[in-house]
């Protein structure tokens, strides 16, 4: 078996084979997977540039933090990179919320 060496990749091979339906949907996903997270730039500009944490829960973000680094390790195990993607910008976004509440409350 020399030569026949494996290796694991974030990437999955492209099948020739796919419909491009299916082509079209993961470009789909990696777009929505990187816009997603920056819906919570309004909940980030309130508590980073206005200071405000009124009604921030910082037990639910914190959770949303530790849920998106769940997700991120299961797109990382299964080799899904748009999860991983989507996922570690959740993450971010997240844990600025949490740290900013930490900081401003």
């Amino acid at each position: 078996m020399h030569g026949h060496g494996h290796h694991i990749s974030i990437t999955k091979r492209r099948d020739v084979n796919q419909p491009v339906s299916n082509l079209v949907l993961n470009e789909v996903a990696y777009t929505l997977g990187i816009i997603g997270p920056f819906v919570s730039l309004p909940q980030l500009y309130d508590v980073w540039i206005r200071h405000d944490t009124t009604g921030v829960s910082i037990l639910s973000w914190s959770a949303f933090f530790l849920l998106s680094l769940f997700w991120s390790y299961y797109g990382v195990r299964h080799q899904e990179k748009p999860l991983v993607i989507s996922q570690a910008l959740w993450a971010l976004m997240n844990i600025l919320v949490v740290i900013g509440v930490l900081i401003y409350r």
